[in-house]
Order: C-alpha cells, then structure tokens, then sequence
C-alpha cells in the first residue's frame, strides 16, 4: 500500500511539472511545427471535373486574390477569396497556340500579372483589366522557368536551357545577364525557380545542381546552400516572406533562413498515394499557398497555410 501512495505521489508530482512547464515547452518549439492548415479551395464549379488537374504555376496579389495556371486547361485563371472566378486568359489571347504553359507567375503591387513561358512567350505582362499588355523576351531566353519581381518592379527569369537569370525593367528592357552552365558558384544547371526578398536578394534554384544560390540584384555571388543533405534538394520552385524565410516547394515545403538553415517542413497530407507538393507562393501577409493532389479524383486543391513563426535569423 505504501509502495502505492508513493507511486501515486510521483504521477502527480511529474503531471504538476509538466503544466508548470507547458508554456516553455511551447514557446521552444512552435516555430518547429507545420503551420495550420487554414483553408481548401476545391471544386471550382467551372470545372466538369470539379478541380484543378495540372497547375503548373501559382501567385497571390495584395488583395488574397489567387492566381494560377493549368496546363490541362491551357488557361490563366484569377480566383477572389471566397473563389468567385474574377478572370481568365487562354493561351491563344495572345496568338497561335502552342503546346506550352506558364512555368512561373508573379503579380506586382498594382495588381498586374507576369507569366513565364506563357503560350511560348518568355515573359508576358497582364493588366488589371485583364488586357495583354506586353510581352518580351524572345530570342534572349531560351525557356523559361521562374519569374519573379522586386519591390521596385524589376522582372527576373531564370533561363532553363540558357543556365542563366535575367533582370528586365517593367517594360521589359534587358539589364543584366548572368550565369553559365557548371557547378560553381554563380554557375547553373537547369535552374528552375526564382524569388526575390525584400532587401533585393535573389535567390534561385538550381535544380540540377540540387542548391540553392543567393545573389545581389547586380548577379553577385553571395552563398549556396543544399538543405540537410548535399544532393537531395530538388527547387521546383521557391517563395520568399517578409521577414526573408525562404520557401522550397520539393515534394514538401521546406522553410529555411536566408543563410539556408532549415527551420521546418510543411508537409501536405493526402490519401492520393504519390501525392507531392512542387508549387508555393507566400502573399504580403505571409500566409502560404500550395497545391497539392486531390484523393477525391486524382485532381488538386489549393491549400492555405498560417504564417511560420519560426525565427528567420
């Protein structure tokens, strides 16, 4: 009986610490965790299937609104928060069509749209009205990949075939060039995505190089990373928060600093076996935006995740 009471005792005593200590044990770890899940937008009406079948670039503007591109479709379209179909553009608004979709989106602080590889087009610029206002690029990129902007409007691509990113104004004026094929810093092999931080960092991923590159807006060198291990890194594509957290879509998100610390993983769940997550985008408030597989009908929903608290430095 006494052996009882003083087993009994030390149960109470270890659940008394633990509620003592709950709020440290909080605090040490919630930038550890995978953010809640906070929205699923699914089963657009306009579709007869219901959903989404291969989005192949997504974006957010200031105002929540989503935008994203579906090669099945051949179609941009431009999504309202409570998913009410705003616009849309098929691949022949802008001439003959041609078997290829957008590989990158990005949207400026005016409400314009930039898509990479658009009906063939390395970079094609959309007005708020829904008008095709200019597009650029051809016979300076061989195809692109990522798009992204600063905060000065300047437009970045990454050059798959080239192995190379290029910097044009708004209007579409080519400044700079940088880049050759190889596995050296400042060299790329197949690079895939790019983001831009706040303080014009850019950071590309090159994804045969399995690395991550950051450079000044001037094509500088700064540093590479690879994730947690040398090899395994995959950048299908890549977001950037306001605080510099970097975003790495690879059939997960994995969230890292500036300097390429990994700070944690957002894994999307799924019962779709082979379910993989290879887009990300991240709006001005830092709620971050996928799209992953949808078990339902072999589709995709797009999924809307709280901000990472986790430090980015």
């Amino acid at each position: 009986m006494r052996i009882f009471t003083y087993i009994l005792s030390a149960i109470l005593v270890g659940w008394l610490l633990l509620i003592i200590a709950q709020p440290y044990i909080f605090k040490l770890h919630q930038g550890k965790a995978t953010p809640p899940l906070l929205e699923q937008r699914i089963n657009y009406p306009f579709y007869d299937s219901g959903s989404l079948h291969y989005t192949t670039a997504i974006a957010v503007d200031n105002n929540g609104n989503v935008i994203i591109a579906d090669l099945n479709y051949r179609q941009i379209y431009k999504f309202s928060l409570d998913n009410t179909l705003i616009a849309n553009w098929q691949w022949q608004d802008i001439g003959p069509e041609r078997d290829t979709g957008p590989t990158g989106l990005a949207v400026d602080d005016r409400g314009n749209i930039y898509a990479a590889n658009f009906n063939g087009y390395p970079v094609v610029k959309i007005g708020v009205d829904g008008k095709i206002l200019n597009h650029w690029g051809e016979g300076q990129v061989q195809h692109t990949g990522g798009i992204a902007l600063d905060t000065t409007g300047h437009v970045y691509v990454t050059d798959t075939t080239g192995n190379s990113v290029l910097k044009f104004s708004a209007r579409g004026k080519l400044l700079k060039q940088w880049g050759e094929f190889g596995e050296g810093a400042g060299q790329f092999y197949a690079p895939s995505s790019i983001a831009v931080d706040r303080a014009g960092h850019v950071y590309v991923g090159d994804f045969n190089n399995h690395r991550i590159q950051r450079f000044t807006a001037g094509g500088r060198f700064i540093l590479e990373f690879y994730g947690e291990q040398k090899g395994t890194m995959s950048p299908h594509a890549l977001a950037v928060d306001s605080a510099g957290r970097i975003y790495v879509a690879q059939g997960r998100i994995q969230v890292y600093t500036p300097e390429g610390q990994h700070l944690t993983d957002i894994r999307v769940k799924s019962e779709y076996p082979g379910s993989l997550v290879q887009l990300v985008a991240v709006d001005k408030d830092d709620y971050i935006y996928t799209v992953a597989d949808d078990h339902k009908d072999h589709g995709q929903r797009i999924m809307k995740y709280a901000p990472v608290t986790a430090p980015a430095h």
